[in-house]
């Protein structure tokens, strides 16, 4: 989410919605509220990476992938 954030400061608007809204649900869902899983918070974020980074910028899905595979 570091990472989101920074990169949040510095996207034009339409861009930083979307990465936002591909964040804004992780802590409640993760903490507590409604129904968690790494395919649930993967798919915003695969959404995202798709639409915006194609081979450049910071890989979220690669960073959520790595967290769960070492598990």
């Amino acid at each position: 989410m570091h990472e989101a954030f920074v990169e949040i400061r510095h996207l034009p608007e339409g861009q930083a919605h979307d990465l936002a809204y591909a964040f804004h649900n992780l802590p409640r869902t993760m903490y507590g509220w409604g129904q968690w899983s790494v395919e649930g918070d993967r798919a915003p974020l695969m959404y995202y990476q798709t639409k915006y980074l194609a081979n450049r910028g910071f890989h979220y899905v690669a960073a959520l992938d790595a967290i769960f595979k070492a598990s």
